[in-house]
């Protein structure tokens, strides 16, 4: 996403560099960090719904993991003892 050349450019930056120059670096490196979270919030929110919709079969092999097993056993373990 050409953030290696942006990162070149803020290595760069010297005492002399204008104060405004410095601010637009900043501010596109921001903005990639924004846009690259925004793409893995996106990536997972897309992946949780198709979970839900059971469309992909890795997605349903998943929901059935060890994990939420243990968990259900777990919280059944909590209960306490009559």
């Amino acid at each position: 996403r050409g953030s290696s050349l942006i990162n070149a450019l803020a290595e760069e930056q010297t005492p002399d560099m204008p104060m405004c120059t410095k601010l637009i670096i900043d501010n596109v490196m921001g903005h990639c960090a924004i846009s690259q979270f925004t793409d893995q919030v996106q990536a997972s929110t897309k992946q949780r719904t198709q979970l839900l919709k059971g469309k992909s079969k890795q997605g349903q092999k998943r929901a059935l993991s060890p994990d939420i097993g243990n968990a259900l056993n777990k919280s059944k373990m909590k209960k306490p003892a009559t």
